[in-house]
């Protein structure tokens, strides 16, 4: 039943289910192999270095009229911008060279922005500001036969500030939009090849780049079927898979590794350079902002950190390797397959038992999974997951609960009744051991370890969530480790640090030596994390952190606190008090510990002490031990 329940949905609610998909091809893309590279594809930055020596964005248009003269010289194919020239310059002279300069190169691809919608809507165009350059725009618009098949998005609004000055529409080799078209989620996987703007279409900036590079007018385009752009290049034809909205699949690379960088003072530079002219004889030269705080940074499949100019060189690229990625609809034949691999998996699966059922599911959701990964590795075709993760895993695994459920329905009350008692990484110790841990409540004596970052809280206010989260989540990983390989346990984590005992639910006699070396361990572990963080590029990790470790062992009570409705498993006591206090007196990086615990551990390893201090909350002196530095 669910089979066809979830044909139906996918059918009729599909964006429910893209964001599935997306991340399965995001992983998939970043499993491939890097495709074919075009080794005519060139970046020409305006960088940092270039601004301190021109001065800030935006330059007089005298500096690009010689950037287009000079790539001119050099032999450039062609000068793609990825930058507007929506307003007049900062004199009339510059603007004039400057479209003077576009007009004799005779090469440039200029850069424009709509707004859109879906094709189906029933907005009108307006325009904003100068109606002249709208009017160009029209003019240089492609007059295309977009068959019914096809549903193209809709330019709705024209604003001047996004459109080029008109001299630049009308002396420019062709105009192309850069309009962002990302996925629901935000990020860039597609192009969107052509848009309609009334009864003609605006081609992005790099089919617009590609038409003038293999010298071919509109005419050389076809659209076909809802599925494909084919262009006519003399006796070959290019057929290029899109979606039914002219969505082309781009096929990323290494968004900064992948095509040649020269800075713009390679070009502006009168230094003499007889190679100058071998980098750019030729090439699709793509100009673009990356200077700080100018450059459109987006996500990317590949990377969130991508240079918006590169989702044009990438769109370029894939058609020019025509490496291109298909996408094979889920409906009719996979959707189909999969509900009736859905329907006879139970069928086929009653007789072997439940082993064999788990067993065989799993089997055939792997064989799934990897034949469609295959085929995107391999064969560059987007087969989406869905129909094995929507379609015929829940189904199956629907299946496989139904039969179980009689079974489990013991182990499940016990687990049940448990969960007040035990912290979540004794709950199948309890289950499924042979003796339960005694969680009735008792004396003992315990090793208590508290465990602290020095200066977290003012650094976790400075740096991104995402990685001070990705931070806690290392440190708690190596810390929990070290706590784990010396038989102790995590009983209570608290913020940036925790809170450890030895010896408590399972009985261990050398529990104040196994604690002293899971101290040790743990500073030793610090360390790594510090070697690896100080090379992540956030200057508030160079300088690396420090723990605080403290160690008492005392007489405290164990057991079951709590009300009827919630018992919680805890440990109480003067004992864990000193434990936090020592804690806190620790040096950064070192480990202090009380004279009993000192007494307990076997190693004679170098402590610095006795010393006697006065814990806060506590009326006696307190003798420690310092080790002030474990690496």
């Amino acid at each position: 039943m669910w089979s066809i329940v979830a044909v139906l949905l996918i059918f009729f609610y599909p964006a429910y289910f893209d964001l599935l998909s997306y991340k399965f091809y995001d992983l998939k893309l970043s499993l491939s192999p890097v495709g074919a590279l075009a080794p005519e594809i060139v970046h020409l930055d305006i960088d940092d270095p270039a601004i301190g020596e021109y001065g800030q964005w935006p330059w007089d248009r005298a500096l690009s009229a010689r950037i287009v003269d000079r790539l001119s010289e050099f032999g450039a194919k062609l000068v793609v911008f990825d930058i507007f020239y929506a307003s007049p310059g900062k004199s009339k002279e510059g603007d004039a060279a400057f479209f003077e300069a576009i007009k004799r190169a005779g090469n440039v691809i200029s850069p424009t922005v709509a707004a859109l919608s879906e094709a189906d809507s029933r907005e009108k165009l307006r325009i904003e500001g100068d109606r002249s350059r709208a009017d160009d725009l029209y003019d240089v618009s492609w007059p295309l036969q977009v068959p019914s098949s096809f549903s193209l998005p809709r330019v709705t609004e024209l604003k001047a500030s996004l459109l080029p000055l008109q001299q630049i529409i009308q002396s420019s080799r062709g105009i192309g939009h850069i309009t962002a078209t990302p996925d629901s989620d935000g990020v860039y996987r597609r192009c969107a090849l052509l848009v309609r703007l009334e009864d003609r279409c605006i081609p992005s900036l790099s089919l617009s780049a590609l038409l003038a590079l293999w010298n071919l007018n509109p005419n050389a385009l076809k659209l076909v079927g809802g599925k494909q752009i084919k262009i006519k290049k003399g006796a070959e034809e290019v057929s290029i898979p899109v979606d039914r909205r002219g969505m082309m699949l781009i096929n990323w690379g290494k968004p900064w590794d992948s095509f040649k960088h020269y800075p713009v003072n390679d070009v502006l530079s009168d230094a003499p350079d007889s190679s100058r002219s071998s980098r750019y004889k030729g090439k699709i030269v793509m100009v673009a902002l990356a200077t700080t705080g100018n450059t459109d940074i987006w996500s990317a499949p590949v990377s969130t950190g991508v240079p918006g100019n590169q989702i044009q060189s990438f769109a370029i690229n894939t058609i020019l390797t025509q490496t291109f990625i298909k996408h094979v609809s889920i409906f009719p034949w996979i959707a189909l397959f999969f509900a009736f691999l859905a329907i006879i998996f139970p069928l086929a699966t009653e007789k072997p038992g439940l082993k064999a059922e788990a067993g065989l599911l799993l089997l055939i959701s792997l064989i799934c999974i990897s034949l469609e990964t295959l085929f995107f590795v391999l064969r560059t075709t987007d087969v989406a997951l869905v129909g094995t993760l929507v379609v015929f895993l829940p189904a199956a695994l629907g299946s496989f609960v139904i039969r179980s459920v009689s079974l489990e329905r013991q182990a499940a009350a016990s687990r049940r009744a448990l969960e007040r008692y035990l912290a979540p990484e004794l709950l199948d110790e309890a289950v499924h051991g042979t003796q339960g841990p005694d969680l009735s409540g008792r004396r003992l004596e315990l090793t208590i370890v508290f465990v602290d970052m020095q200066a977290f809280s003012t650094l976790s206010e400075a740096v991104d969530a995402e990685y001070v989260s990705r931070f806690l989540k290392n440190f708690f990983e190596k810390m929990s480790g070290a706590i784990i390989d010396h038989r102790g346990r995590i009983h209570q984590f608290l913020g940036d640090g925790f809170l450890a005992v030895f010896g408590d639910l399972i009985p261990l006699p050398d529990h104040a030596h196994e604690a002293v070396e899971a101290a040790i361990e743990m500073q030793k572990r610090m360390a790594e994390i510090n070697a690896m963080w100080s090379n992540s590029g956030i200057k508030e990790f160079e300088n690396g952190l420090n723990i605080r470790i403290g160690i008492n062992t005392g007489i405290v009570f164990v057991g079951n606190l709590g009300s009827d409705r919630r018992l919680e498993y805890t440990v109480v006591g003067s004992a864990v008090n000193i434990a936090s206090r020592v804690q806190s007196l620790a040096p950064p990086g070192g480990i202090m510990m009380t004279s009993r615990t000192k007494a307990l551990w076997r190693d004679p390893g170098f402590c610095k002490g006795p010393q006697s201090v006065r814990l806060k909350g506590i009326d006696r002196e307190t003798e420690v031990y310092t080790i002030e530095k474990v690496v």
